[in-house]
């Protein structure tokens, strides 16, 4: 028997936390071909005046491998947190800029 859980607490709506609770059990079949990997997605998104969440949440169970990540991003009016993969500016490799010679 294997057994996941995960529970929120974060969400505010009118002052009141509400809380929010995932969870997945799975019970192999007497008899049944073995299962190598079962993979449980999880995607989650609240609106509310206050603050913006979005979760996601993956499981992965296998025979050799049990991997769980959560990757969150909260926006609100005091906190903006945020992943910048890469930021570029200027021209991009390659280009030629051409300045005016005097």
């Amino acid at each position: 028997m294997v057994s996941t859980s995960a529970q929120r607490r974060s969400f505010k709506e009118q002052n009141r936390p509400r809380s929010v609770t995932t969870s997945c059990h799975l019970y192999p079949n007497p008899g049944a071909p073995s299962v190598m990997e079962v993979t449980l997605s999880v995607m989650e998104v609240t609106l509310s005046e206050m603050e913006v969440t979005l979760s996601e949440m993956e499981v992965t169970l296998s025979e050799t491998e049990l991997s769980l990540s959560v990757m969150e991003l909260t926006l609100s009016e005091t906190e903006v947190t945020l992943s910048v993969m890469e930021v570029t500016t200027g021209p991009e490799p390659g280009d030629v800029e051409m300045f005016p010679s005097f």
